[in-house]
């Protein structure tokens, strides 16, 4: 918490994406309709006063080293992990060692669960609120696949969401499971800029599956869907 209250999410924004978009403030997106139901259910309030407080509570002599952190080797998340890296450094005193690797580089830790760094990935899905997203933190499921976070709770989560078929309920359970983030601070959001998918109608024939994953604009579970129109 200490951390995550010691983002200027707005100055980032407005300096890395020229104002496009807006802060995020944990890992669901703004734009996501579980988010415009709950608009100030999970606030992080930028106040670099009160983390300099909680960071001293919880280390009182300071990090014993730096924080080992992922972001990739270009783009906008190595801009924010900089921008957020420079600003810890200033008000708490914590120092960072990036890891300028390719995804594929740093992937197989974890996957065996060695990874014992902070990542800084792109996110997140709109659709949150009826689709069971809890499986990327949990083993558990079918395709064993994760972000190397083994979170109990997605297990739990989605193994209630998955047998459920009423939407007032699966909302519910979504609230519950992104009140755990929150509370624990699990993920923490940095800007939001917009994502968009574009193509041409006249050309293409194209049903969208749901809108699950956000690499690419989302296209990534719809492009074996594509067709062409003769």
């Amino acid at each position: 918490w200490a951390l995550a209250q010691d983002i200027d999410r707005d100055g980032i924004t407005q300096s890395l994406t020229g104002g496009e978009g807006g802060p995020l403030y944990i890992r669901v997106s703004p734009n996501d309709p579980i988010s415009k139901a709950n608009p100030t259910r999970w606030p992080v309030k930028y106040d670099p006063a009160a983390a300099k407080a909680m960071m001293k509570q919880a280390y009182p002599n300071g990090l014993s080293g730096p924080i080992q952190w992922w972001d990739g080797p270009s783009g906008l998340e190595v801009e924010a992990s900089e921008a957020v890296a420079a600003q810890w450094l200033t008000d708490l005193g914590v120092k960072t060692e990036f890891d300028r690797r390719v995804y594929t580089a740093q992937r197989p830790n974890m996957v065996d669960r060695t990874s014992l760094w902070l990542q800084t990935r792109n996110c997140c899905s709109p659709g949150t609120r009826i689709f069971a997203e809890e499986w990327i933190f949990s083993s558990a499921v079918p395709t064993g696949y994760n972000h190397a976070q083994e979170l109990p709770f997605a297990s739990k989560i989605y193994a209630e969401k998955i047998k459920e078929q009423d939407l007032k309920k699966i909302e519910a359970l979504t609230v519950q499971f992104i009140d755990h983030h929150w509370y624990w601070m699990i993920d923490i959001g940095v800007t939001a800029p917009p994502a968009t998918t574009l193509y041409n109608a006249k050309k293409l024939e194209w049903k969208q599956r749901p809108y699950i994953a956000w690499r690419l604009g989302g296209m990534r579970n719809s492009l074996d869907y594509l067709k062409l129109i003769n």
